[in-house]
């Protein structure tokens, strides 16, 4: 699975990204370089992929999880 946080500057409306690859047990296997844009079709090898918008770009970097495998992106 493939977790994409994407985070749009409210000032500048550029769009900024980051993906995490995830295991089965939703532990991180890798995590890919923030970019500049949303060219989600960099990913299209993924089966399944979870796009997250995020209110900082900090949070471009977090991946956190709930039992059961609910994400949580606060």
């Amino acid at each position: 699975m493939l977790l994409i946080n994407r985070f749009t500057n409210p000032n500048t409306k550029l769009v900024f990204t980051q993906a995490h690859e995830l295991s089965e047990q939703l532990q991180v296997i890798k995590t890919y370089p923030k970019m500049t844009g949303d060219d989600i079709s960099l990913f299209d090898a993924y089966d399944n992929v979870l796009i997250s918008d995020v209110a900082k770009s900090s949070m471009l970097t977090l991946v956190t999880t709930k039992n059961k495998g609910v994400w949580d992106n606060e």
